[in-house]
């Protein structure tokens, strides 16, 4: 129990610092801005307002690079996640999580674009999310006054209030995937712009965020793409570590140094000369060296 209690505190933590992150620690912006989507994109802005979930599961599996191995429900943001088999049955879970939580599953989306590329939303794109959540509570609470008071007039006012809750939760959570699809569009063009390809199944994303200190600042070159390979039959040696000395490096061919084979047939009289072989200095190493040779 206290494990899971040390769990639960460190996650609270880590989401914490990545919702600050999001907020003010990045410093990069959406290619487009919420209210600009469906001018720049208009017919995927109508394809996410009436085909939502066919969307998503498109969206969803273009933000983890097409590969299967990196999906996880909620992509591991959700203190469930990792638990609903995902592993065994990807694209069944994937089209579950669309269906089933739409919400959660436009929102793993985003927060997977935003952490990977350090993407902040602009003032106009907060308030805009904020006033849709905001008119859904709205109508919630007004649905539940109306039933219980039985009253006609605020039954009205609860149609109305839903029916306001409803446009704009199709018009919001379309124009958020379309931008979410023109950012992936500007990451394919620009597999700079990445900073750090995420892996939920190694740690959760805010897990993750708070064991590396930020992620760092600076996109690394290349980082959504995979590693240049090196040209067939070419060794890779592992890099020199600092400190180090440069050389000397083992001969071409290999140890001994050419000249220090027997000579093909054997010696003369079936022994190699005294101290064959000993370098200069060493002890044995014969007269010409400075030591006494030995007699055998």
């Amino acid at each position: 129990m206290a494990n899971r209690m040390d769990q639960k505190g460190q996650w609270q933590q880590a989401q914490s610092q990545l919702r600050n992150a999001r907020k003010e620690g990045y410093n990069q912006h959406w290619e487009v801005g919420l209210c600009s989507t469906c001018i720049t994109d208009p017919l995927y802005c109508c394809f996410a307002m009436f085909c939502p979930y066919c969307a998503s599961c498109q969206l969803r599996y273009r933000a983890i690079g097409r590969d299967w191995n990196r999906y996880m429900c909620c992509q591991g943001y959700m203190p469930c996640s990792g638990k609903c088999g995902e592993r065994n049955c990807p694209a069944f879970c994937m089209c579950m999580e669309a269906t089933c939580c739409f919400a959660a599953s436009v929102q793993a989306t985003r927060y997977t674009l935003q952490d990977e590329m350090h993407v902040r939303n602009t003032k106009c794109d907060n308030c805009l999310i904020a006033t849709m959540i905001f008119f859904q509570y709205l109508a919630f609470i007004c649905r539940m006054v109306a039933c219980i008071t039985g009253s006609d007039e605020i039954d009205a006012i609860a149609d109305i209030v839903e029916l306001i809750a409803d446009i704009l939760w199709c018009t919001v959570c379309a124009c958020m995937q379309t931008q979410a699809k023109i950012q992936m569009d500007k990451r394919d063009q620009q597999p700079s712009i990445v900073v750090q390809q995420l892996d939920p199944w190694q740690a959760p994303p805010p897990i993750q965020y708070m064991q590396s200190g930020g992620w760092g600042a600076a996109p690394q070159q290349g980082a959504y793409h995979h590693v240049q390979s090196r040209p067939q039959g070419q060794p890779q040696y592992p890099p020199q570590q600092a400190g180090y000395p440069q050389g000397p490096y083992p001969p071409q061919g290999g140890y001994p140094p050419p000249g220090r084979y027997p000579p093909q047939g054997g010696y003369p009289g079936g022994a190699p000369p005294p101290n064959y072989g000993a370098p200069a200095g060493y002890p044995g190493g014969g007269p010409a060296m400075g030591y006494p040779a030995r007699n055998y």
